[in-house]
């Protein structure tokens, strides 16, 4: 850590809030984003017991696990429920597209024409 200066700052930001949140802050590390990967070298160089670390560590990861697999699962009902319909729509949707990259080209051959016809009467 003292080669590298922004985990040195991100080691004594870690430092400091284990020394005064020691329980919080091993349960939710992994929720702390900028710290996340600096704070298990640091609750390592603290002198923690192996024990309470183990313990600790484990509901953290079991919180974070759990949190994220039902924020994921809900994200996911909720695209599902926005999309559910989708189908009816996306046969207009492609026809649109389809149709204002007609008219581009058509407008980008006619554009094309006019410049070479005004190119070679000038």
């Amino acid at each position: 850590m003292e080669k590298r200066e922004a985990w040195r700052l991100k080691s004594q930001k870690a430092f400091d809030l284990l020394h005064r949140h020691q329980v919080p802050v091993i349960l939710g590390f992994r929720f702390l984003y900028g710290i996340r990967n600096v704070t298990p070298f640091v609750i390592g160089a603290s002198g923690l017991k192996p024990i309470r670390f183990f313990v600790l560590n484990f509901l953290g990861a079991a919180t974070w696990a759990v949190t994220f697999g039902l924020l994921g699962y809900y994200f996911g009902q909720a695209v599902e429920l926005a999309l559910n319909n989708a189908k009816q729509y996306e046969y207009w949707v492609l026809g649109l597209i389809c149709a204002v990259a007609l008219a581009g080209f058509i407008h980008s051959n006619i554009s094309a024409r006019r410049a070479k016809r005004n190119g070679e009467s000038a």
